[in-house]
């Protein structure tokens, strides 16, 4: 069993893990798979997202992959949030990132 960054990383800051999966997001006609977290630290509640990027799939991720982390305050609703966050990745994401760097 794979323990998740996600799982050891944000308790450990004081956050309880409400939510944690994989959801694949269309950035044109390509899918990158995020890492979805709903967080809660006192009443304050976050949706992050992150994924890794990285050069070339031999690469063994211990040489180090960028982590790429984008945390959404939820004012309405966790869903509200997630989509808020995904249209911020999909307008950032083919600027900043070419297609062969995952």
């Amino acid at each position: 069993m794979r323990i998740s960054g996600a799982a050891t990383s944000y308790p450990a800051a004081g956050w309880t893990l409400v939510e944690h999966n994989i959801a694949p997001i269309a950035i044109g006609e390509k899918n990158i798979l995020v890492q979805k977290a709903a967080l809660e630290k006192n009443r304050e509640r976050r949706v992050a997202l992150y994924w890794y990027l990285w050069n070339d799939f031999n690469r063994d991720p211990e040489q180090g992959v960028l982590t790429m982390r984008l945390h959404i305050p939820v004012i309405t609703t966790d869903a509200d949030a997630f989509n808020a966050g995904i249209d911020f990745l999909r307008a950032l994401f083919p600027q900043v990132v070419t297609w062969r760097r995952f």
